[in-house]
């Protein structure tokens, strides 16, 4: 999945209020970081952010991972 479809599925499941995602297909992930935060909280000290059953978000951009071969910044399992 694209990383800028994947930063809009993320903003839906972490709101429970509307939220207008028009013009998120031209936002990166790590400039989508303050929203993430607002919407969905902060990630625990491990850089992990539990969004949901299911839904754990791994904040790469946030916590500083050293591997500089993650790609993308974070990925949901």
């Amino acid at each position: 999945m694209p990383e800028k479809r994947l930063v809009r599925l993320l903003l839906q499941q972490c709101t429970s209020a509307q939220l207008d995602l028009r013009g998120t297909d031209a936002v990166s992930p790590e400039s989508d970081a303050d929203l993430i935060l607002e919407r969905c909280g902060a990630p625990d000290d491990d850089g992990l952010l539990k969004i949901g059953p299911g839904l754990v978000l791994f904040v790469c951009f946030l916590s500083g991972c050293d591997d500089a071969t993650a790609r993308p910044h974070w990925a949901v399992s």
